[in-house]
């Protein structure tokens, strides 16, 4: 798994730099190490928790369901596949946290804080571990029971996890209430205003779709299950699109500042690692979706379609900044 390779990159990097050891970056360094540790325990978390669920997916399908059996494993596919990616956003926000104090270290700069980003969790997260967990409660097939045997106890240690965020050093940072501010190329700038508007008329539009799928429940049992699995990539897609985002912004904050010692040598590695694995995921779903497309009636194709190509282009200019060692303020 990549993360396994990325968490050993930032473990040699605390181990092998003596002089991120000094004392007055004695503090960096151990949140560096709270990264390494929150990064472990949530992927060990999630990734038994998503097999067990999956498996019951499958099993679901392969036994004699009814339709009732799918249409609760769909809606609760909708808060699963949710909490999966707001963990790694999570993650990442914290990755983007860790690069920047190795920035610190390197150049002696203020610390920059992603207070917005960080403010995101850990509510969400709690609250879809509260979901999932009375959705199990009153969930009555055995298949979806006995894989809540197996979640359960990741479910539980996720929302742990999420209590002491984002750690004693940002804490105090933002405490303190003056972080520094970090300079990006222009081009990332306006990126941003387009992932926050896109994702924010999606997120209504899922919002219009689910109140939509309450409707055709009982007359059209199929068609609600495929609207629950479009819900369920939709927020996904908006969630992949936000985390990309986030590491678009961390390698460019990586070329600018030019630090490159001791602390940061691993930083622009394991930032392109993520940024790789994630692009390959927001385009497996982007692709999913736009096979979906075809599965709606004609005004939730038409509205489908225009979505999907505002989530196209981004992925475009992502992959375009990812591919590109600096972006031209032009």
């Amino acid at each position: 798994m990549v993360w396994r390779v990325v968490l050993g990159l930032v473990c040699l990097g605390l181990v092998a730099s003596p002089s991120a050891m000094a004392s007055d970056a004695d503090e960096l360094v151990l949140f560096r190490k709270y990264y390494v540790d929150f990064v472990k325990r949530t992927t060990q978390d999630m990734e038994p928790m998503l097999q067990a669920f999956y498996d019951a997916g499958r099993a679901i399908i392969n036994s004699k369901h009814n339709t009732a059996d799918l249409e609760a494993y769909a809606k609760m596919s909708i808060d699963v596949w949710q909490l999966r990616a707001l963990v790694e956003i999570a993650q990442d926000t914290l990755l983007a946290s860790v690069v920047e104090t190795g920035i610190v270290i390197d150049t002696q700069a203020k610390p920059v804080v992603y207070v917005d980003s960080i403010n995101r969790f850990p509510a969400p997260v709690l609250s879809l571990t509260r979901n999932i967990t009375a959705a199990f409660a009153a969930n009555k097939n055995e298949i979806l029971s006995a894989a809540w045997v197996k979640m359960q106890p990741q479910v539980t240690d996720l929302a742990e996890a999420f209590k002491d965020w984002p750690g004693p050093y940002l804490k105090k940072q933002m405490q303190q209430g003056k972080p520094g501010k970090g300079d990006l190329p222009e081009e990332v700038v306006k990126l941003a205003a387009q992932v926050d508007k896109l994702v924010d008329v999606t997120l209504e539009y899922s919002g219009r779709i689910m109140d939509l799928r309450g409707e055709v429940a009982k007359d059209n049992s199929e068609y609600c299950i495929v609207l629950g699995q479009y819900v369920r990539n939709l927020t996904t897609l908006s969630a992949a699109a936000t985390d990309a985002f986030m590491l678009v912004t961390t390698r460019q904050r990586l070329e600018m500042t030019k630090a490159k010692a001791e602390v940061t040598k691993d930083d622009h590695e394991i930032v392109d690692h993520y940024l790789e694995w994630r692009l390959k995921r927001y385009q497996e779903v982007l692709s999913l979706l736009e096979k979906q497309c075809n599965l709606l009636v004609e005004e939730q194709k038409t509205q489908c379609v225009s979505i999907l190509s505002g989530f196209r282009y981004l992925h475009k200019k992502f992959e375009g900044i990812a591919l590109s060692p600096e972006v031209n303020n032009k």
